[in-house]
């Protein structure tokens, strides 16, 4: 069942992946938080997140969502 529990899991593995894919292929701790802190605005699929060294929250709204049947988010 997909709840909007399920979609911030979703979008957080997507956001943790790309930022492992980041820190390069010896990830350490702060490798991973500086690639994450770099990533100003990232599209996990139609819907745009972004961090920075004093902005860890990702997204700063709440929206209503609909992912369609290729897996995008409609708004």
């Amino acid at each position: 069942e997909l709840t909007p529990t399920v979609v911030e899991g979703y979008v957080s593995a997507k956001v943790l992946v790309e930022g492992l894919k980041r820190a390069g292929k010896q990830p350490t701790r702060q490798s991973l938080r500086d690639a994450l802190e770099n990533m100003s605005h990232f599209d996990v699929g139609g819907i745009e997140v972004g961090y920075g060294p004093k902005d860890h929250t990702g997204l700063d709204y709440v929206d209503l969502a609909i992912i369609d049947q290729s897996g995008k988010f409609r708004r």
